[in-house]
């Protein structure tokens, strides 16, 4: 009764919004997507700076953004609309690409923490082994994210993205509108596409390790963190039930990687409006909105990006 009285509160209210309204609930829906909202600030991978926190929920609620309000121009020079979904789709100030590597840093920090695993990043194909007198050269500088290689002998290339639910097209709008994950599953076909059959010739197995900006993991993704968690819960002894174990390790990584995420959404935002008013972005000592925000990076990582292997 709980359930039906639920999903009926959940039907009228996506009715009552609009196309993009709809796209942002579906987005938000899920546990993985709303796990840092639960997170205990008990380290750096799990700590949103005030600033970014109150920005990253403005972002979630759909509400107006007082920091666009007062710079409604992007570095770019177009508007920016108030709910900043143009600055999450602009790369000019270099919020996107800074979001995309802390992903990436979370991601590789979650597989190094399990034990016999094995952590390289950005590899070309042909530092891999590809065969370049068999493929275009182009093909051999292709360079995914990190490779991972797991106890049980696999060996996982994987390639990180971050995807915006909103789009101008009309058509795409609905469909994610109409459909949870949609631009999740989008992304993931994007990179299947790109880098599946390479991975298939090298005998690797590659995953796409897709979040939408809101919060909501890819199909894949989820399925990539229940092997890594399968494999951290099988080596933890004093009985425990395996079940429950696993369960555990997972929640801990969604919210490693939730809190990464909102945090670097809410950055990539005000990173537009910083750079309109002659700084560099939200990365460094003294930002123009609050002292704060120069804590929430990882700690040994400077503006000049997270350092690679």
């Amino acid at each position: 009764m709980t359930q039906a009285l639920h999903r009926y509160g959940r039907d009228l209210l996506l009715q009552q919004q609009s196309e993009t309204g709809r796209a942002r609930l579906r987005s938000c829906a899920g546990g993985p997507a709303s796990a840092w909202l639960t997170a205990m600030p008990s380290s750096h991978w799990t700590t949103i700076a005030p600033t970014l926190f109150f920005v990253a929920l403005r972002l979630r609620l759909g509400l107006n953004l007082p920091e666009i309000q007062r710079n409604p121009i992007c570095a770019c020079g177009l508007p920016l609309d108030l709910a900043g979904h143009h600055a999450q789709r602009c790369a000019t100030g270099g919020g996107i690409w800074w979001r995309h590597e802390q992903v990436k840093d979370a991601f590789c920090n979650i597989l190094s923490g399990v034990r016999h695993t094995y952590v390289s990043r950005e590899r070309t194909f042909a530092q891999l082994g590809l065969s370049t007198p068999t493929r275009l050269v182009e093909e051999g500088q292709k360079r995914p994210d990190l490779l991972s290689g797991m106890p049980s002998g696999e060996s996982y290339l994987g390639d990180v993205s971050v995807t915006h639910p909103m789009s101008v097209e009309a058509a795409r709008l609905r469909r994610m509108s109409n459909y949870a994950g949609a631009a999740a599953r989008d992304m993931e076909m994007v990179k299947d596409r790109k880098y599946k059959t390479i991975c298939k010739e090298m005998g690797l197995e590659f995953v796409p390790l897709v979040f939408e900006t809101y919060g909501r993991p890819g199909k894949k993704t989820v399925e990539f963190l229940s092997a890594v968690a399968n494999h951290a819960a099988s080596r933890v002894r004093g009985g425990e039930d395996f079940a429950a174990v696993q369960g555990c390790i997972m929640q801990q990584y969604f919210k490693i990687l939730s809190c990464t995420l909102q945090r670097f959404v809410a950055a990539n935002v005000l990173s537009s409006i910083h750079s309109r008013r002659g700084r560099r972005g939200p990365f460094q000592a003294e930002p123009l909105l609050a002292r704060d925000m120069a804590a929430f990076s990882v700690p040994g990582q400077g503006a000049g990006g997270a350092s690679g292997e």
